[in-house]
Parts: C-alpha cells; structure tokens; sequence
C-alpha cells in the first residue's frame, strides 16, 4: 500500500510539471493595453499600463504577461520616464505617436497620450 501511493504522489509531481503557463491576471479597471516584448520573447504581446497619482508625481506600472512589472516614474515636466526599480537604463525614442522604451531587454510601445 505503501509503495503504491508513493507511485501516485510522483505521477501526480509529474503531472503538475507540465501544467500550462499561469494565465495573465486580469487587468486593473482604467488600465491600457499596449504592445510589448518581455523576458527576451521575440513575438509581441500584450502588456498593460496602469498610471497612478502619488503624492510626489506621476507613476506607470507596465504589467507583463507573465505577471510580472516595471515601474516608471514621469519627469516632472513630461520630457520623459525613468526606472524606479533597479539599476537598469530606460532608453526613449518618440516617433509617429508612439514613445518606445526599452529596459534591459523589454521593450514597450506607448501611444504618446500614455504620458499625460
């Protein structure tokens, strides 16, 4: 009896290991969907901005697929974004109404309105 439900207990260890990847949480009330390249993915996705008001400026949270984040916070005077969390540089470009930034190997597409 005893081997048996070790037996069972490693097929069901098996069988969690080849579960489907966690589905993206659904995305907050007020938020964007913008096109995105995360966790060195070559396909586009989807990731979502959510903009928050605190009480020193403005913040983004862009929300990958996967569940995981960056925040940005706004330049004072709209020129731009940097990075709160981390070491990594933020490069910006603007072009046909779209700020692309790119992270240490993410890459985001914001509409320019993504700024206000």
């Amino acid at each position: 009896m005893r081997i048996s439900s070790l037996a069972s207990g490693a097929a069901l260890v098996s069988l969690a290991g080849c579960s489907d990847p966690p589905m993206q949480a659904p995305a907050e009330p007020g938020s964007q969907a913008i096109a995105c390249q995360v966790g060195g993915s070559d396909t586009p996705q989807q990731c979502f901005v959510e903009r928050r008001v605190i009480s020193d400026g403005k913040i983004l949270i862009i929300r990958h697929p996967d569940g995981g984040f960056r925040r940005f916070r706004e330049a004072a005077d709209g020129s731009g974004l940097a990075a709160l969390d981390g070491a990594d540089a933020v490069r910006q470009t603007f072009g046909g109404g779209t700020l692309e930034i790119t992270i240490a190997g993410d890459s985001y597409s914001l509409p320019a309105g993504a700024r206000e």
